[in-house]
């Protein structure tokens, strides 16, 4: 588990932000106007809605901008 931790993640993580990188510079470089459009899904009704995943996505020229992960902290005052 530590090799994931400490070696695989941070690989992952750099390799998603120059791909991510590039691909708003290709997106850039477009000489028409781009559609966006955003999405959210969370917990089905009755569940606690602790976890959602949040994607953006270029309709235009069909690819995923972005893809996130979530985690819902909710603090209770008394």
């Amino acid at each position: 588990m530590f090799f994931f931790q400490t070696k695989l993640f941070p690989l992952i993580y750099l390799y998603r932000q120059k791909y991510q990188s590039q691909m708003l510079g290709k997106l850039k470089s477009l000489q028409t106007c781009i559609t966006i459009a955003g999405d959210s899904r969370h917990d089905s009704m009755g569940h606690s809605a602790k976890f959602g995943a949040y994607t953006i996505f270029c309709c235009t020229v069909p690819m995923i901008i972005h893809f996130s992960l979530v985690q819902v902290k909710t603090e209770f005052v008394a």
